[in-house]
């Protein structure tokens, strides 16, 4: 399963270079985990449906990649003390 980040790197690489096509089972994979890890659902969704552009389907690749690495943004954490 892809829970490592040297895993997810390796497949962001792969999908930068030959697209999504080859690589269908493990973004499935990728975005099934993340999921069930409670990423973004509607990331999640556009990534899963083969019939959404590529173009959207990686851009919601990175941002999974992005929340399974735990690189994303806490919004809590970055918005501004109300006083």
């Amino acid at each position: 399963m892809l829970n490592h980040t040297a895993q997810v790197e390796l497949l962001a690489q792969a999908l930068a270079s030959d697209g999504l096509t080859p690589h269908e089972a493990r973004v499935r994979a990728a975005a099934q985990l993340a999921g069930r890890r409670g990423a973004d659902p509607i990331s999640v969704a556009v990534l899963l449906d083969a019939a959404e552009p590529e173009v959207a389907r990686l851009r919601a690749f990175g941002r999974i990649a992005a929340w399974l690495t735990g690189l994303r943004e806490d919004a809590e954490m970055h918005s501004p003390c109300a006083a």
